[in-house]
């Protein structure tokens, strides 16, 4: 099963902290699911660091320690020109020269405002947002040896919001290490790992300063919280400093629907937007889209359809 052989992963089985009363310990559990991965991705992350120390040369990054050592014993200093960094920046700007563009053209009819509004707001949120700036981040560090962008909400510009990507920096980004295949897109789970103060917290995950503070001063556990009403089982143990680590899991998961085809178009039908028919609050949205698409009643069926879900556990943090 992926990199790892059945007996291979016996060894990184949960323990049985992980459970109690019967119940899986949600906390206990995630903090152990995380400390496996960075076990298993070890060796890769200590060559990302090394690739990257020998990219930015900084502090001798080119050279070994032991190689440093050695040349500063026979009084001699070590090169610092560093052809490295010219070399990457150059395939990168290679690269980004030329760059794709996202067009928008209607599957059937002809253009029309809606299209036209949809590549106005595109190259609006790509230029106001500067797209630009984190695919070049993400790219120089794929090239070193692997960048990583978040695609987030920003309103600070409009209240409705704009697109934003986001890279992330090296090292805080984990994905799970048995996924089955060799295509990062079929990996069906990750972590992200963020510093940051109570008040960042507070405004990031819309968790009351109030209830923070009382956290950090009481050390409490999830029991704690499901008395005050509050769903947010944390800890603040964990620090850098004065800031504080959250890690967010973020995971894929599939949900089984009944997905609405109208098989009087076409081959293989007409399938309506991929959710559950079987929904009330889904019913109007399908029935008007059926409308608007000419759908023929008469024809329309419902199938067993599987559907993939992000679901992210905001601002959870180690507990120990």
């Amino acid at each position: 099963m992926g990199l790892y052989s059945l007996k291979q992963q016996e060894k990184f089985a949960p323990p049985k902290s992980t459970w109690k009363n019967g119940k899986l310990d949600e906390i206990v559990f995630m903090n152990w699911e995380v400390q496996r991965a960075i076990t298993i991705e070890e060796d890769s992350r200590k060559l990302m660091f090394k690739n990257l120390r020998m990219y930015f040369g900084v502090n001798y990054g080119q050279w070994e320690t032991s190689v440093v050592q050695a040349l500063k014993d026979e009084n001699r200093e070590p090169e610092t020109l560093n052809f490295l960094f010219q070399k990457m920046n150059t395939l990168a700007g290679s690269i980004l020269a030329n760059d794709f563009f996202i067009d928008f053209i209607p599957l059937k009819g002809k253009n029309n405002s809606l299209i036209q509004d949809l590549h106005d707001m595109y190259l609006s949120d790509k230029q106001l947002m500067r797209w630009d700036a984190s695919d070049r981040e993400a790219l120089v560090l794929g090239l070193n040896y692997v960048g990583d962008q978040q695609m987030v909400m920003d309103y600070s510009t409009d209240p409705i919001g704009a697109i934003k990507f986001v890279t992330r920096q090296p090292g805080l980004t984990i994905y799970d290490p048995f996924w089955k295949t060799p295509y990062s897109a079929d990996c069906r789970k990750g972590w992200g790992f963020g510093y940051l103060t109570l008040d960042q917290i507070s405004k990031t995950y819309g968790i009351p300063l109030s209830v923070l503070e009382f956290e950090k001063a009481q050390n409490q556990r999830i029991e704690d919280y499901e008395k005050m009403g509050v769903d947010y089982p944390a800890n603040l143990y964990n620090r850098y400093g004065s800031l504080n680590q959250v890690i967010e899991k973020h995971e894929m998961k599939e949900s089984r629907i009944q997905r609405l085809v109208d098989f009087s178009k076409g081959y293989n039908g007409l399938p309506f937007p991929a959710m559950d028919a079987r929904k009330k609050e889904n019913i109007a949205y399908l029935k008007a889209w059926g409308e608007k698409n000419g759908a023929d009643w008469e024809h329309v069926q419902a199938v067993d359809a599987t559907l993939d879900e992000l679901s992210l556990r905001r601002g959870r943090l180690t507990y120990h």
